[in-house]
Order: C-alpha cells, then structure tokens, then sequence
C-alpha cells in the first residue's frame, strides 16, 4: 500500500508540471525565408497555336544502295577496298580468278584468227575462179563465132563438112569448160559463206570469253562508300552470293511506313521533319511515294530526303512527323520543365515573389516549347534558369 501511495504521489507531480510548462510555452525562433537574388528566366503561360503531327518510325537508307555479287563461279582473288572506303564510279573492288576464262579468251582468239586465214585463203581462190570464169567465157564466144562463120561457109560450099564438124566440136568444148568454171566459182562462194559464218560465230564466242575475263573484275556502279564488306580472298564467289555493299555518296532518305490514309494527305516536294536520335529535329523533303499500298500491311513506303548531317549514318533509326492539325495550347520552355520519380513539374512565381512547385502533365513537344495538359492556368509565370531556384524561395530584385 506504500508503494501504490508512493506512484500515485509521483504521478500528480509530473501532471502538474506538463501543466505548468504548457502555460509558460518557451518562445519559438523566426524562420529564415531564403531568397534568391539575380536574373531568373520568366515565361508566361500562354495558348499558342500548336502544329500537331503523327510520330512514324522510319529508317535512314542511302539515296542509292547496291549489292554487288559475281556474275561468274570464281574464286575471289583479292578485295582492293575495306569497310567504310569511298570509292568512285567504275573503280575495281574485287578482283576474281580469272584464269579459266583468260585460257578460253586465248583459245577463243586463235580460232578466231585460224578461221580469218582461211576465209582469205578461199577469197583468193575465189578471184583465181572468176577469173578462170572470165577465160571461159571469153573461149566459148570465139568458138561460138568460129562455128557460126564454118557454118555459113558450109552451107554456099566453100568449106568442106570436116571443117564445120571441128568448130561445132571446139564450141562445144568451150561450153563445157565454161560450166565447169561456174561450178567452181559456186562451190569456192559457198566455202566462203560457211567461211565467213564460222568467223562469226567464233567472234561471238571470243566476245563471250573477253566478257567472262571483264567479269572477274567487279567495279563500283556509282560514286559512294563501302557499307558492307561480305569477302575475302579464297572464298568463293558465285551469282547471288553478296561480295560488297555500296551506298551512293550524298544525303540520306528517311524511309518510313505510313497509314494509306495517312499519306494520301501527303504530296511530293512537301517539307517534313525528320528526328534524329540526339532529339534534334532536321527539315526534310518528300521525294519519294509509292503509288500503292502494301496488300499484307495496308501501309505506303515513303521517303524524305535530309541535308547532310555530321555523324548520321545510314540504318539510323528516325522519327518522321506527319502533319495532322493546329489547335491552341498552354505551353512553357522545355528548360522549365524538370523530372523527378517519373513526375514532371515547374516552378510557379505568385504575385508576392514566392515560388512553388507544380506538378504538371506534358503533351506533344514542338521545338523547344511542351504542351501542358494539366497543373498550369493561362496568365501564370513560371520561372527557371537559376541554380538556387526552389519551392518556397522568394524572388527578390536585390
């Protein structure tokens, strides 16, 4: 019973103490207000007209792009270019064996030749038998002659039959002789024909083989640079098998696939943006539009052409902006807009210089103004572009 007494004794004191500090409260320190002093950037928020557009993936390709491969089964002799060289129009790139087709080049030449020998050889028989023609000819005429003059002879009696007979039997000899001349003369024109259309065919053949040779050389069809390099000394070059790829050298294509409908609103030369992977946005201008739609994806191919840019090579991935509408937004500077925990805000100045924190909702970005969704009213100022900028700082002008 002595020590409940005790407690309770104990408890009634400290009671009166809490109470006795609650009516004599110690006196609370001034806050400090910070503020911040210096040039800040301010941007009212206000509507602006806001071009809208569709955001489509797209691809950069080269103006021009070729795959080259050999046209002949080779083994590839040596690759005069590397990856990444500029090259230009007509300049060898790959080199092939080429002894099978040089060896057929030679055989192909000789015949050739063989066969121009000969038909010169038949063209001079050929004079040889006009000319035997000519003799011919000339003999059975004097002997025609001859016999018509026996024959009249004969008939008044001033020549015996004897003499008659001997013509007619020399006329006739000459006719034979010259038959036989034609003949010869015929036959030499129809060696001369097969003669010649041999040499025709063994021009062809060589032209075939000097083909085959020129094969083996594998040239660039356009200035550019080398995009792919497939080959290599000792591996085998055959019709289909990629060697090299050459991109022409000029600016790029942004190629995307769009809606039909989406690009029937679009015409060639018209100005789109195209942005790069950095976030920069470049003019660019319709080139290129296929005419149909793809059946399987019911999308159009199109192509807009960029400048040259540093740095930008072709296969970059790219985001070509279709224009869609204008409409009236709130919008602040990207600079204003900060992020933190995935939450994006901006800082507000109120009519007393006292700066809050707003948490926003951004919309579509163009240039360097954002949409604002939410969180802002038309006619706030916000502020930003000074390191000790925060919420509940005051703006001060000292």
């Amino acid at each position: 019973m002595a020590i409940v007494g005790s407690l309770a004794l104990g408890l009634v004191g400290l009671f009166w103490l809490v109470g006795q500090w609650r009516s004599h409260p110690t006196p609370a320190k001034a806050e400090t207000v910070p503020t911040v002093t210096g040039a800040v950037d301010r941007e009212t928020v206000k509507r602006h007209p806001l071009p809208r557009v569709w955001r489509v993936a797209g691809t950069l390709r080269a103006r021009e792009t070729a795959t080259l491969t050999a046209e002949v089964t080779a083994r590839v002799a040596s690759v005069l270019v590397k990856l990444g060289d500029e090259v230009r129009a007509g300049q060898p790139l790959v080199i092939l064996d080429a002894d099978v087709p040089t060896a057929a080049l030679a055989t192909s030449q000789a015949e050739v030749e063989a066969l121009k020998r000969a038909t010169e050889a038949i063209r001079r028989r050929i004079e040889a038998a006009e000319a035997g023609v000519r003799g011919a000819r000339a003999e059975r005429d004097l002997a025609r002659t001859l016999y018509e003059r026996q024959e009249k002879l004969f008939a008044t009696g001033d020549v015996p039959r004897q003499n008659r007979d001997l013509a007619e039997g020399r006329l006739a000899a000459a006719e034979a002789a010259l038959e036989a001349a034609e003949r010869r003369l015929e036959a030499e024109r129809a060696e001369l024909d097969r003669a010649q259309s041999q040499v025709a065919v063994g021009q062809q053949a060589r032209r075939e083989a000097e083909t085959r040779v020129a094969q083996t050389r594998i040239v660039a069809p356009f200035a550019g640079r080398v995009a792919a390099r497939l080959a290599d000394p000792g591996s085998l070059a055959a019709p289909g098998i990629p060697l090299l790829v050459i991109e022409a050298a000029g600016p790029l294509r942004a190629t995307a696939e769009v809606e039909s409908d989406l690009a029937a609103t679009l015409r060639l030369g018209q100005s789109l943006r195209v942005v790069l992977p950095d976030g920069t946005a470049v003019e660019g201008t319709l080139v290129e539009r296929s005419p149909a739609a793809d059946p399987a994806t019911r999308t159009v191919t199109i192509k807009a052409e960029i400048p040259t840019t540093a740095g930008i090579q072709s296969g970059t991935f790219v985001q070509v902006l279709i224009p869609r509408d204008v409409v009236e937004v709130l919008t602040v500077p990207m600079a204003a807009v900060t992020e933190q925990g995935g939450l994006q805000s901006v800082l507000v100045v109120d009519t007393a210089g006292v700066v809050r924190r707003r948490i926003i909702t951004l919309g579509e970005r163009f240039d360097n103004q954002v949409e604002v969704l939410t969180g802002l009213r038309d006619g706030e100022t916000v502020v930003f572009g000074h390191p000790e900028l925060r919420d509940g700082v005051v703006l001060t002008t000292k």
